[in-house]
């Protein structure tokens, strides 16, 4: 039997791409039984169940993986920061709508390093989280680089490892890498040679005997946005960036973490939200977006809506930007619309809930909560609103 995890992982171009890739090299093993791990949201289950059937002769047997619950995330916490202080920012992550974070056993290890006041919003939870690791227990020692020039070289280490689909950094010459390896002397190259300095610090985790990667992807994918980011200072630039990104029209399933991350860039986020708007809202922080990018984030979502229905799954999303005083009479329009698509009206009701709009919309989610021929579910959230 044969585990085979983190499919997400692997760079594709197209929808299945690898799922062939595996089934590629199972075949090779003359098809022995395997365990194949992913996230949910980038399982293709029509393409790859139907692929995996082809060579099996049967359909995988597919299982999810449940997220904690606020007591098992408890739990979870509780030896390492007290039972009080777990309870704590249990509430204040599930309050605020970043309950995401308390389900998956990795993001809370990020918690856990996250010393003073809890953050508010996901990017605010990244920037601790990065505050907290960038420091090498002993950076005292002469050569210890400052905290910009730590996270630049991490930065580029990781926007190199994630757009080359490598798995590691390794000091090794190129005739003896190996498959996934990316070695150290060609990440210097746009590191400013600074990344070797760097890969002692828990921004990184040993990965084999020489190896290094980020110690968590998502921290990994932040980091690599920014450095991006930094670098595409010029329009042309920005055009070529963005084009690393786009696959017949669609950015890649491995790439949209990193990809949304760059939309907390004032002269990327146009672009990047109008391309994937559901990223933005899924791995990114739509929290923390200007009013005219909020604005363009309305147009995006309801250009996705149209275009397909069942763009969103039904679970909770944060996406604050989208409330904002400034775009009051937008948000108006789109939930009293009965031609609003239903999940774009969910969507947004989701967020009217508690900001700062919420009491002048009062009347108009009212009439809403009482309009009989509105889908229940609406009528719910405008009621809960």
């Amino acid at each position: 039997m044969l585990v085979i995890d983190a499919l997400d992982e692997v760079p594709s171009k197209s929808e299945g791409d690898a799922v062939d890739r595996v089934l590629q090299k199972l075949g090779e093993l003359g098809y022995p039984r395997f365990i194949l791990s992913c996230r949910a949201a980038e399982w293709r289950d029509a393409s790859a169940t139907e692929a995996i059937a082809e060579q099996y002769a049967r359909a995988p047997l597919i299982l999810y993986l449940k997220p904690f619950d606020d007591g098992q995330a408890t739990r979870f916490l509780a030896p390492k920061v007290g039972e009080t202080r777990a309870r704590q920012v249990v509430g204040h992550y599930r309050d605020r709508g970043l309950d995401e974070f308390l389900g998956n056993p990795q993001t809370l290890e990020i918690i856990m390093r996250i010393p003073g006041n809890l953050p508010e919003t996901r990017r605010a939870l990244f920037q601790s989280a990065v505050d907290a690791l960038w420091q090498e227990t002993n950076d005292k020692k002469p050569g210890a680089l400052d905290r910009h020039s730590t996270l630049d070289a991490a930065g580029a280490a990781f926007a190199g490892l994630l757009l080359t689909g490598n798995s590691a950094v390794v000091r090794k010459g190129i005739a003896n890498l190996g498959e996934g390896e990316m070695p150290l002397a060609e990440i210097e190259e746009f590191g400013g040679g600074k990344v070797g300095a760097v890969l002692a610090t828990r921004l990184f985790a040993s990965a084999g005997s020489d190896g290094f990667s980020y110690w968590h992807r998502r921290i990994g994918e932040f980091l690599g946005a920014q450095w991006l980011a930094g670098r595409a200072n010029t329009r042309r630039k920005r055009r070529r960036l963005l084009a690393l990104f786009r696959s017949n029209g669609l950015v890649p399933a491995s790439l949209r973490n990193l990809h949304a991350w760059l939309a907390t860039d004032p002269e990327l986020a146009a672009d990047v939200v109008a391309a994937d708007p559901m990223g933005v809202i899924e791995y990114g922080d739509a929290d923390v977006l200007e009013e005219r990018q909020g604005r363009a984030m309305l147009a995006a979502l309801r250009a996705l809506a149209e275009a397909n229905p069942s763009f969103r799954g039904w679970g909770p999303y944060r996406a604050k930007g989208l409330v904002q005083p400034g775009l009051l009479a937008d948000v108006r329009a789109l939930i009293l619309a009965p031609e609003t698509p239903f999940g774009l009206r969910a969507l947004v009701l989701q967020q009217v809930q508690g900001s700062a709009i919420a009491a002048d919309l009062a009347a108009d989610l009212r009439t809403l909560l009482l309009d009989r021929n509105a889908y229940f579910a609406v009528r719910s959230l405008a009621g809960e609103a």
